[in-house]
């Protein structure tokens, strides 16, 4: 047996990845052509082009297009299922899933992403055997800050329903850590792990 059959046969577990990052080209033109989104690039090459990573305020204009594709509940719900499709081609048994549900708040209240990110998760554990845990983030870029208070208390809310840890991500000049002291210290009070990227 090759070593590539070896690993793709092998259970395993991927304790950092996101949501949004994991959105394929294909289902992306689908979601910016339901919801009306132009993007930078109008094929699947040309996005997959895109998705290249060349700096980080490229990756962070990537991402937060990314999310402006998702508006419904339903789109929340298909870009869960695909994600975990792709674990179960991959073998990839658990998974700790971050995503940043302040992104979506526009257009999904925080509610709706959790239930429709459940029905895909409950689909996919019956069907594929594969099953996760959340770790919603606060977007560096927030504003006010004290919105962040609003993703941590909905954490919190979850956190005995399958969410595990509080995370921070996005461009860190400018906005340090300390701005979200109140938000991380209200979740580990709460009993809830702390995650923020670096």
């Amino acid at each position: 047996m090759s070593i590539e059959r070896f690993i793709q046969r092998m259970p395993k577990v991927e304790l950092h990845v996101h949501l949004e990052g994991s959105i394929q080209p294909e289902t992306l033109l689908a979601l910016a052509e339901r919801n009306h989104v132009t993007l930078p690039a109008r094929s699947v090459a040309e996005l997959r082009n895109w998705y290249v990573f060349k700096d980080f305020s490229h990756f962070v204009e990537v991402y937060l297009t990314i999310c402006d594709c998702v508006r419904t509940p339903a789109d929340m719900e298909l870009i869960t299922l695909d994600f975990l499709k792709g674990q179960a081609r991959q073998n990839i048994r658990y998974s700790e899933l971050i995503f940043t549900p302040y992104s979506h708040r526009e257009h999904i209240s925080f509610e709706d992403q959790w239930t429709a990110i459940q029905k895909a998760h409950t689909w996919a554990k019956t069907n594929l055997g594969v099953t996760m845990n959340l770790a919603p983030d606060i977007s560096r870029q927030i504003r006010p800050i004290e919105h962040s208070m609003l993703v941590a208390e909905w954490a919190v809310k979850h956190k005995d329903d399958g969410i595990i840890a509080l995370g921070l991500g996005g461009a860190e000049i400018g906005n340090p850590p300390e701005l979200f002291q109140e938000a991380f210290d209200y979740a580990y009070t709460a009993g809830l792990a702390g995650a923020p990227h670096a």
